[in-house]
């Protein structure tokens, strides 16, 4: 049972804001883009690259690692 006297409410914790996180391309889009390369269609692929900007630099290095010829 309640006291007569009112509670103060708990004084909220200050935090210290956290970094935010750099960006990761995930597995599954990594998987995704191999996927939508296999199939052969360009158009299909630019529209797939155009919905995953912030994949795209990390997805370019995917392909010149695997595809990329070495030069002479």
């Amino acid at each position: 049972m309640p006291t007569a006297r009112a509670r103060a409410p708990p004084q909220a914790l200050e935090l210290e804001p956290e970094e935010p996180r750099p960006y990761h391309t995930a597995q599954a889009t990594a998987d995704a883009f191999w996927w939508v390369v296999r199939q052969g269609d360009a158009d299909h692929l630019d529209r797939w690259l155009a919905n995953h900007p912030r994949d795209a630099a990390h997805l370019h290095k995917l392909w010149e690692a695997k595809c990329s010829r070495p030069t002479k």
